[in-house]
């Protein structure tokens, strides 16, 4: 087992012997899994594992400490067949688990993953009732019944947004509500994201969770069709800096993707062709990618085809113009005209073609 410990030097007269600080001591239970597994603790932002330790006789046990009251983590295996994502404190913690099963176990403990089994367990009815619809979905083939299902889906989408947003309002001093509202900001908008990070305690505001918060609602842009796009800069593929104002065309399409997004990396596959017939009249494209790794994107870009101007800042979702254009999806996209308007959103396939056509005939 390794881990981390910080000491405090007491320092009088004389010199007196280190004494540790508190730290986490989790002794876990583990059914199903074979003496000599090792399980891995792995902070979540940024990831990396910080200790670990062997299954014996159905058991593990970790001890060291966080520098922080209390931190997002995950328990797993080598390749993550089993994993569980939960709140550690500098506290003793008790697990017991099943493999196969480990996000259904049972963790005690910390008081913030009691917060976060709170909210969890308001959304269970809701969690079934989509499940079952989607049973039904990957059974159907009726165009009809899917809309209704998508209707219905919607729906209880919102009622977890509703219970989510209520539970941030309700929890000022709640890390979990902190960390929910930086995922969720940009789904429910620069107006939603303001008002509930305005009921934040001061030490949540100055948490990590707060200030991605404070970040998103000092840079978003809120920016809807008939409004005129933001400019954003970016480094392109050789390192040079691109600015969107620089990008020209009678249309330009600025493209949201990631290396990492199949849904993306089949959409380029369709929007290569849609380029190469109306680049001529006047279309052109920035992407801006939504990646971390610069080797990952640059493979991408190659072998997707995606020959014009392609731009990263390599932070992933917290990519400067991902959180001006409030982008909560991917693939998504803003067709901007030549004046700098926005005249369209999220055109992909043959609904970008069919818009292209109408504004940009071909005269011969």
């Amino acid at each position: 087992m390794k881990g981390r410990f910080n000491y405090a030097v007491a320092a009088i007269l004389i010199s007196t012997p280190l004494m540790p600080t508190p730290g986490y001591l989790i002794d876990g239970t583990v059914s199903g899994l074979a003496d000599g597994t090792k399980l891995y603790l792995q902070a979540n932002n940024p990831q990396h594992d910080f200790d670990s330790c062997l299954v014996v006789g159905g058991h593990f046990r970790m001890k060291g400490r966080i520098d922080s009251r209390t931190a997002d983590v995950f328990l797993h295996t080598r390749r993550f067949e089993n994993y569980v994502s939960f709140w550690i404190e500098n506290v003793p913690m008790k697990m017991t688990l099943e493999a196969g099963k480990f996000r259904k176990g049972k963790i005690e403990g910390s008081g913030t993953q009691d917060e976060e089994a709170f909210l969890d367990r308001s959304k269970v009815f809701l969690d079934l009732r989509l499940d079952s619809l989607e049973k039904i979905r990957s059974s159907s083939k009726d165009n009809v019944l899917n809309k209704n299902l998508d209707e219905k889906e919607g729906f209880i989408w919102e009622q977890r947004n509703q219970i989510d947003r209520n539970f941030i309002r309700d929890h000022h001093k709640s890390v979990v509500g902190a960390c929910l509202l930086s995922i969720l900001a940009s789904n429910w908008g620069r107006d939603t994201t303001v008002l509930l990070y305005s009921t934040f305690s001061q030490e949540l505001k100055e948490s990590s969770y707060g200030k991605r918060i404070d970040e998103f609602i000092r840079l978003n842009r809120n920016l809807k069709i008939g409004e005129k796009y933001a400019d954003l800069e970016e480094r392109d593929t050789s390192g040079k800096i691109i600015k969107l104002s620089e990008v020209k065309g009678k249309y330009v399409l600025l493209d949201f993707w990631a290396s990492w997004c199949e849904p993306c990396r089949e959409e380029n596959v369709n929007l290569a062709k849609t380029y190469t017939h109306f680049k001529d009249r006047g279309f052109n494209v920035l992407s801006v990618a939504a990646d971390e790794k610069r080797k990952d994107w640059l493979n991408a870009v190659t072998k997707d085809h995606l020959v014009w101007t392609n731009v990263s800042d390599l932070k992933g979702d917290r990519d400067r113009a991902v959180l001006v254009y409030g982008i909560n999806k991917y693939p998504s996209n803003f067709l901007i005209n030549d004046k700098g308007i926005i005249i369209a959103q999220d055109l992909r396939g043959k609904e970008l073609d069919n818009k292209l056509k109408e504004l940009l005939p071909d005269t011969l």
